[in-house]
């Protein structure tokens, strides 16, 4: 029996942790997680990249949750002799409506040509409360309700008398925060499994790391920066950018070596770099977080713009993954893969995956105060910077002369 990840709404970095909460779910109910495929930093079965794209395909072992491929699972599927029996299960957060409409169809899942016979299992929702993210006790609860319902459901026979149960649970999922935990799911579970590892950020594959850590290799000494804009108003941007650029020169006076700063942000540099304002390419840009698009305004071109021209004129060269990616030889398999384009074309996600290993290995590393922690914030609070940030913690801890600071910020 399996645990298939229809959809999830978070990105990449949170969506990590979403999948290892399916992961304890799965081992509550004595399913296998089946790994999702995955695009553009989104996970789901409408997608066409395999996980192993992303990470490291054992990555989930490492918590103890067992898994399959998502080919293995739908060549399994392929080999029943009828088609499995399959659920729609929707973890929502909020008002509870009808499964039907607070959950995804099979057909808005891309499901509606795969072997699963979704007729004989009614949906079923859940719904943690709008105000989870301030009480452990109320995501606990929540994540009670769902197990406990769940095995019930797989206990209780039909009108024949017969135990019948869904071959597949199919995941649709709207949360924010984490409702199970290693301890939960062995107590609540009547089935016996190992206990599983608390959670941790998941391994890259190992491409990426190669890539992301050559990249570091040879820029080094340099400095990088994380600057996550999006929701951070527009009259912010450019005194947040004249701290960033004031850090940055007091960076150079102590550490005169730094020659580099790279530059990881969700606005797309890249166009007020190669376009003159009020282009035609500003108008049509993409930012590299998929939800800050629809917000961009000249406004915030002219802002970074300006930042551009103060740290460019500056001691400093100014790089990015998009420039850097240029410079290094990919592997052979990597590099039919990617083809004429470049590897933002295979997939955009990969641009933060090595975004986040240069910055986990560069010598120093700053990264906007977030708003949520002072009025004097220049950055929207980011799981992206934490990863980085934890990654960095257990690298000093490895070896203290290796970096010379886990973060440094920037504010007004």
């Amino acid at each position: 029996r399996f645990l298939l990840v229809g959809w999830m709404g978070e990105q990449e970095t949170k969506a990590q942790q979403h999948l290892y909460q399916l992961g304890l779910l799965s081992l509550a109910l004595n399913r296998t997680l089946v790994l999702p495929t995955v695009k553009r930093s989104r996970f789901g079965t409408c997608y066409n990249h395999p996980f192993s794209l992303y990470y490291a395909e054992d990555t989930l072992a490492r918590f103890g949750i067992p898994y399959i491929t998502s080919d293995d699972f739908w060549a399994w599927t392929d080999r029943q002799r009828s088609a499995p029996s399959a659920q729609v299960i929707s973890l929502n957060r909020g008002r509870l409506q009808p499964p039907d409409e607070n959950g995804l169809t099979p057909e808005r899942m891309c499901l509606s040509e795969r072997s699963l016979d979704f007729g004989e299992f009614a949906s079923k929702a859940f719904s943690s409360p709008s105000n989870d993210g301030k009480s452990a006790e109320v995501r606990e609860q929540f994540g009670i309700n769902v197990v406990q319902t769940l095995l019930e459901q797989e206990r209780t026979p039909d009108t024949d008398g017969d135990v019948r149960t869904p071959a597949v649970l199919v995941t649709d999922v709207h949360l924010r925060y984490p409702f199970l935990s290693p301890s939960l799911v062995t107590r609540l579970s009547p089935f016996d499994f190992p206990s599983p590892s608390e959670y941790g950020y998941m391994d890259y594959a190992e491409h990426w790391r190669t890539l992301g850590e050559t990249i570091a290799s040879s820029l080094s000494p340099f400095v990088a920066v994380h600057w996550r804009t999006e929701t951070l108003p527009v009259e912010t941007l450019r005194p947040c950018g004249d701290a960033l650029v004031a850090s940055l020169e007091a960076i150079k006076r102590e550490h005169p070596e730094i020659k580099t700063v790279y530059l990881a942000t969700d606005y797309p540099l890249e166009v007020v770099r190669s376009s003159g304002a009020g282009s035609r390419g500003e108008e049509k840009a993409t930012a590299h977080s998929g939800t800050m698009t629809k917000t961009l305004t000249p406004a915030h071109h002219a802002a970074m713009r300006a930042f551009l021209g103060k740290i460019e004129g500056s001691a400093f060269r100014v790089t990015t993954f998009l420039e850097e990616q240029a410079r290094v030889t990919l592997p052979d398999e990597l590099r039919k893969a990617v083809g004429a384009g470049g590897l933002q074309d295979l997939d955009g996600a990969i641009v933060g995956i090595v975004d986040k290993i240069v910055l986990m290995q560069a010598e120093i590393f700053y990264a906007g105060l977030p708003v949520s922690e002072s009025d004097h914030g220049c950055a929207k609070l980011s799981q992206f910077t934490t990863q980085v940030v934890n990654a960095r913690h257990d690298l000093v801890a490895e070896d203290s002369s290796r970096l010379w600071n886990k973060v440094g910020h920037f504010a007004l």
